[in-house]
């Protein structure tokens, strides 16, 4: 499960139905389901992170899962599908260096390069330029010192600010880091070096995808020692390229003659052997197997595969389509490529479930079913499913997997979760973990729910609001939009606006570029979420934006 919202099994309605016990479980069943479970969480997959050798194997298994099963290829080459991504950004150590006489550095222990640096070498005696911050409307300027001449020397920049980067500095319009550089080679600084002596400021990301050069190599000290800034020359070079890969969903079609198809899908990637998004602490890289998120929402979606293939023409329901998506955990990419480029008619498609971490099941607390508001039908149809299996309801459509990518195509879609525990994106997720048995009950629940369903006509999609709780409470206020986190422009794109919240009010679309909120610049998400913390409840700002390659502007109030 991607790890930009949190949910929370205390959210929502919570729902017990005692009938018929769903612990009446096929024995078969649920060997094949732990057999499953154990491949794609087995070393030998190096936790299958989207691109590598490891989730080639995974995908691979998946293919041959679905062939034996009797499906059809719904892919663009068979069963696959495949979209490109990009990778974090990756640094040549032998060419990328910063170094001064005295003093020995060492790359991503001491510093490291950042997104806005160019690949380039550079010479020049040191200078320090304060916060690098130009605010004629101040009265202010780090460049005020005309007996100075700044031309051709290498910058030591702080990256915090003269009064602190609350939201409520005076200087917050000017905190952003690339305005900043762009006042540097502006400057004709030949290259900067950034540090922070302000616990508030957030230091550069280390990890990017994109480079957005300003023209000269810039490097982030993070081992700032006062004491140690040169008074001479400063030798700084940097050599790093984008990296592109190719991600691939796995796609299988069972045709039963319906004007109508169900989406089952499960995303099949991990976190490889940790790095982003991974909350293991430790300095040894170790394989994250990834058995609850999501080997086992993978093998349960084989497993409903495989019963309604079985079914043959007894099941005379909606055609299914079984989607494996790849590079979940890298931001929905997969399911969002799919929605995109889909194989089948997406008007044709009646709803979706989507299994994301399955595999945790307490008879106790039960398990959630997020996003029921997405249609009227779903709570009637759930209220139907004749289980003893105690479960949680959440409203919204939008939540940290794939079935929003469905959800922002107006696409009734749930999600079934049964909790994270102390072992999520963690190495620990691994098979002995889980509940099996647990896992292979709500495959039996949402057998129920789909013959049920069967009897509807179809289901009529509505929007939900984007309920509170499920989100970890980072700022006073919100834009009201999904991200677009495979967008690797400059600005933050929109990728759905959620109902009745400000970007809806202010006349925002789905594909707009955000390039400015108020008085701050949004370069990217890291601005945007910076931009976000600066302001209050109540605020009326100006929106600056892109839409169709011009730039506009809007009224907005938080």
């Amino acid at each position: 499960m991607k790890r930009f919202l949190v949910f929370g099994l205390a959210a929502g309605c919570a729902v017990s139905v005692t009938a018929q016990d769903c612990g009446k479980i096929n024995k078969k069943t649920l060997v094949n389901f732990e057999e499953r479970v154990q491949y794609l969480a087995s070393d030998a997959l190096e936790g299958r992170e989207a691109g590598t050798d490891g989730e080639a194997a995974a995908r691979d298994y998946i293919v041959q899962q679905m062939t034996e099963i009797g499906l059809e290829p719904r892919g663009t080459e068979g069963f696959l599908q495949a979209f490109d991504f990009q990778r974090p950004v990756e640094v040549d150590p032998i060419s990328t260096f910063m170094k001064w006489k005295g003093s020995s550095r060492q790359l991503n222990k001491d510093f490291y390069p950042v997104k806005y640096s160019a690949e380039a070498t550079a010479v020049g005696e040191a200078a320090r330029v304060g916060y690098g911050i130009v605010a004629p409307e101040l009265g202010y300027s780090d460049y005020r010192d005309s007996t100075i001449d700044y031309s051709g020397k290498v910058f030591f920049m702080d990256i915090g600010s003269p009064d602190g980067t609350h939201p409520h500095s005076k200087f917050k319009a000017h905190h952003d880091l690339h305005t900043r550089l762009e006042n540097a080679v502006d400057m004709a600084a030949t290259a900067v070096v950034l540090y922070n002596t302000d616990d508030t400021a957030e230091n550069p990301e280390s990890l990017f995808k994109n480079i957005l050069s300003v023209g000269i190599p810039v490097m982030f000290w993070t081992t700032y020692d006062n004491n140690d800034v040169p008074k001479g020359e400063v030798h700084i070079s940097v050599k790093m390229s984008e990296v592109s890969d190719t991600g691939y969903n796995v796609v299988g079609y069972l045709e039963r003659g319906s004007h109508k198809t169900i989406v089952i899908g499960a995303h099949y990637d991990h976190l490889g052997y940790g790095g982003e998004g991974s909350r293991y602490t430790g300095h040894k890289p170790m394989i994250h197997n990834g058995a609850d998120d999501n080997a086992s929402g993978t093998a349960g979606i084989l497993e409903l595969a495989a019963y309604y293939a079985k079914k043959g023409k007894k099941y005379d329901g909606n055609n299914i389509l079984f989607i494996a998506f790849s590079a979940e955990e890298k931001g929905l990419l997969g399911s969002k490529y799919f929605v995109d480029n889909p194989t089948i008619s997406l008007s044709a498609v009646n709803y979706m479930i989507n299994y994301d971490m399955i595999g945790s099941l307490d008879v106790n607390d039960g398990f959630v079913i997020n996003g029921v508001g997405t249609s009227s039908e779903w709570k009637k149809a759930l209220e139907a499913v004749d289980c003893d299996l105690k479960y949680t309801t959440t409203e919204s459509g939008i939540g940290p997997s794939d079935h929003t990518s469905f959800y922002l195509k107006d696409i009734p879609s749930i999600h079934f979760f049964t909790g994270a525990t102390e072992h999520y994106h963690k190495p620990s997720d691994d098979p002995a973990t889980l509940n099996m048995a647990g896992a292979v009950r709500i495959v039996e629940f949402t057998k129920a729910l789909i013959n049920d369903l069967d009897d509807v006509p179809a289901l009529a999609f509505q929007e939900t609001k984007q309920e509170e709780s499920m989100r970890v409470p980072k700022f006073k206020v919100t834009l009201g939009v999904m991200p677009d986190y495979a967008f690797e422009g400059p600005g933050m794109k929109i990728d759905g606006i959620i109902p009745d919240r400000p970007a809806q009010g202010a006349g925002l679309h789905s594909g707009d570029i955000i390039l400015r909120i108020g008085d701050m610049n949004v370069t990217d998400m890291q601005g945007y979420m910076r931009a976000l913390a600066a302001f209050e409840k109540g605020d009326v700002v100006e929106v600056r934006f892109k839409r169709n390659g011009k730039e506009g502007t809007t009224q907005l109030t938080f």
